[in-house]
């Protein structure tokens, strides 16, 4: 196994972030079922298919044992040592919610709900015009709650989660059990835009989920996109600037304003807008066929990313060495 950037990052299953009883149970049958080979980690390359990576840690935020890699080629960072697509399948069916939900249906509805706000006031020009709206992983749903009231909006989400998509509906959100495909069947049409809020970084297949986000949405419509930055978010309070709390065994990317503008260019979008936490806006083309993703050499971002998440960790060693002093 590949060293980490510092022992520190190496296997020691101990969590790194606070967790619930409830979480704390869901981590430990997690922790049977790779045991007992009922969930099994793969190796996987980066999609640019060069061999020319660094190891960043060898551990995640919860103390498994899953790897996290840099590609030195193209930029973009990834869980090289992850569950294969059946043991993810069932991760999520029967574990992730328990895992990394503390909060339930009920809390995470109302936190959706000001996501939803903060959206409309971020484009209010974007979902000025836009009369359709998918939601693709929308969980609870609640994001769609203020953009249904807008006036003449349908605003329709998907998910695989029962107990979410239940307790949106009792809210009076429309949500469609299953993917893009199940959203465009049920509505009769694409969407002049489409939502994808923390979801990307869960895709396995990056090329051919996005895909078929893409083809939801009509030509001459828009994506909306975010997902956690593997510079700029840590900024965020939660991750605390440390990277083993960034880590995790269900996110299979981590994205910078870079590399994400590079696979969205890739499959065919025209970026309009990105910044650095990652959040940003895309066109589909009129004319816009699918097309596989090749993702161009970016050294420089790579040393970017790898230079940012070394200071990271410097800084959290010195923090320690110094709390370990007094």
């Amino acid at each position: 196994m590949p060293k980490a950037l510092s022992p520190r990052l190496e296997v020691s299953g101990t969590a790194t972030v606070e967790l619930t009883d409830k979480q704390r149970e869901a981590l430990a049958r997690v922790r049977g079922r790779i045991a007992g080979g009922d969930y099994t980690l793969e190796a996987v390359g980066c999609p640019c298919e060069a061999d020319h990576d660094i190891t960043i840690a060898n551990i995640d935020r919860y103390g498994l044992a899953v790897g996290t890699q840099l590609c030195m080629s193209c930029g973009l960072m990834r869980c090289s040592a992850r569950f294969d697509q059946r043991s993810m399948a069932r991760f999520y069916a029967e574990d992730y919610r328990d895992m990394y939900d503390p909060l339930g249906p009920v809390l995470h509805f109302e936190t959706d709900v000001k996501a939803g706000q903060w959206m409309i006031r971020q484009m209010p020009k974007l979902f000025g015009i836009s009369e359709v709206i998918f939601d693709i992983g929308c969980g609870t749903g609640g994001k769609l709650l203020p953009i249904s009231a807008l006036p003449g909006k349908r605003a329709v989400g998907c998910d695989f989660a029962p107990d979410f998509i239940s307790h949106g509906r009792s809210r009076g959100v429309e949500i469609v059990e299953g993917g893009a495909a199940a959203l465009v069947e049920k509505v009769g049409k694409r969407a002049d835009l489409v939502i994808l809020s923390h979801v990307a970084e869960h895709f396995l297949d990056l090329e051919r989920e996005l895909t078929e986000v893409i083809e939801a949405i009509k030509p001459g419509g828009f994506l909306f996109i975010e997902v956690p930055g593997a510079v700029g978010g840590f900024e965020l309070p939660f991750y605390r600037s440390d990277i083993l709390r960034y880590v995790q065994n269900a996110h299979a990317y981590y994205f910078t304003r870079q590399t994400l503008t590079a696979v969205l260019t890739s499959l065919g979008l025209q970026v309009l807008s990105m910044d650095e936490n990652v959040s940003g806006a895309a066109l589909k083309p009129l004319d816009w066929t699918p097309r596989p993703m090749k993702l161009p050499a970016n050294s420089a971002e790579a040393l970017r990313i790898l230079s940012h998440l070394s200071k990271l960790e410097s800084d959290i060693l010195k923090g320690q060495g110094a709390s370990a002093g007094t």
